[in-house]
């Protein structure tokens, strides 16, 4: 064999083992690729396990809390959820662990934080919840409510509607006599069938109802509305604000919030499918939200009475937060896009025990529109009776059933 045939044969060799060396390597990446891209997996369905888990403890621990004292405020229930102040609650669960907790994030709404843990993947998710409390039908109440404007701007056209979110008993299933809820007409298995396509929801969201029409420019501060309609155990009542202009010196007739030039939510629907992120569309719900131009708050003595304040200005989802979170800063304060926030240190309190709300200028006030609900107790008159003071006969307004 000639020397040129050896070194050509020795070339291949090393050719062939070279290609062998790479493909060994690029097999080992694709597998080492594959088994990180399972762990992610895998973190992933902890980081939800724990969501869950923390959110089902957060309805329980308030659900006994309140059992004893109906006005047990957020932050205790937020210790007791984490375990202690700058605590976490940590669990193992699928080869793996979550650490998650929750944390304030406005006067009645928790911020839910959930990180799995798998080999060497970690994955975090979190979402808004608002208390189950808040704006919500006690087991033990009647089929009327009163509703009040306690402060509203004058020329503006503004219609106040209501939204009921009716529970869907038992889940979502087994209402009907034949064992389905029209609400989810595509039940038609057992739920412990793999094929079954069965996805509970909480709440049937009602079409928006007129109480305060925008027919009138006087300031109504004071005015009321006796509303009668049917409130099952566990509903929520939501309020609608409908802001358009005047025109020649007249509102216009709005009888749905689509026919108003702004519209703003106190509760807004949640669907565990989109990410827990908000929606206004109408049908079934997972949950409720906070709007984010909204601030809710149960009087702090009467688990019965609810205000809802409303902020109409141009402003960021950060910047809504911050003062939810925060309150009202010093006069004079501005901005800070580093820290995110405006300064505040916390609300103060007004007269009746509500975060006290005033008129400022350079941040978020949520005092452009304020209305407060009471539910009737015992047949008697709203309680406390003297938060919207009435200036004139209170409305009739009776609702679809």
């Amino acid at each position: 064999m000639g020397k040129a045939a050896i070194l050509l044969m020795i070339s291949a060799l090393i050719a062939g083992a070279f290609i062998l060396y790479n493909a060994e390597q690029t097999n080992f990446a694709t597998l080492s690729d594959q088994a990180d891209r399972q762990e992610q997996i895998v973190a992933r369905e902890i980081a939800r396990t724990g969501f869950n888990t923390i959110v089902a403890r957060a309805q329980e621990v308030e659900r006994e809390l309140h059992e004893f004292n109906p006005n047990t405020p957020l932050t205790e229930i937020i210790r007791t959820v984490n375990g202690g102040d700058d605590s976490q609650y940590v669990e193992e669960t699928e080869g793996g662990h979550f650490s998650a907790f929750l944390e304030r994030s406005g006067v009645e709404t928790y911020r839910v934080h959930s990180t799995g843990y798998y080999g060497s993947a970690d994955h975090s998710i979190s979402g808004d919840y608002l208390m189950g409390s808040i704006v919500n039908i006690p087991t033990d109440q009647d089929d009327t409510f009163y509703a009040g404007i306690v402060s509203e701007p004058s020329g503006t056209c503004t219609a106040v509607f209501l939204q009921r979110f009716l529970p869907i008993n038992d889940a979502g299933h087994g209402t009907q006599d034949d064992g389905i809820n029209p609400l989810n007409p595509s039940i038609d298995c057992d739920l412990d069938e793999d094929d079954c396509t069965y996805e509970p929801k909480k709440y049937m969201r009602v079409a928006p109802e007129l109480v305060f029409p925008s027919g009138d420019l006087y300031n109504r501060e004071g005015s009321r509305a006796n509303v009668h309609t049917v409130l099952p155990p566990m509903s929520r009542l939501g309020i609608i604000l409908a802001v358009d202009e005047p025109t020649g010196g007249e509102c216009p007739d709005i009888t749905h919030p689509s026919q108003s030039e702004q519209s703003f939510y106190s509760l807004v629907g949640q669907n565990h499918n989109n990410a827990g992120r908000a929606s206004t569309d109408q049908g079934a719900v997972d949950g409720v939200m906070e709007g984010k131009n909204a601030l809710l708050q149960q009087w702090p003595e009467d688990s019965n009475v609810w205000r809802a304040a409303f902020e109409w200005g141009n402003w960021t989802n950060e910047q809504l937060v911050d003062i939810k979170l925060n309150g009202y800063p010093t006069s004079g304060s501005t901005w800070s896009i580093d820290g995110a926030t405006y300064g505040g240190t916390g609300w103060e309190t007004d007269d009746y025990g509500y975060a006290k709300l005033e008129a400022r200028e350079g941040h978020p006030d949520f005092y452009d529109f304020v209305m407060e609900m009471w539910l009737k107790v015992d047949g008697g008159s709203p309680s406390p009776g003297n938060h919207a003071l009435g200036q004139q006969e209170p409305l009739e307004v009776e609702l679809a059933e």
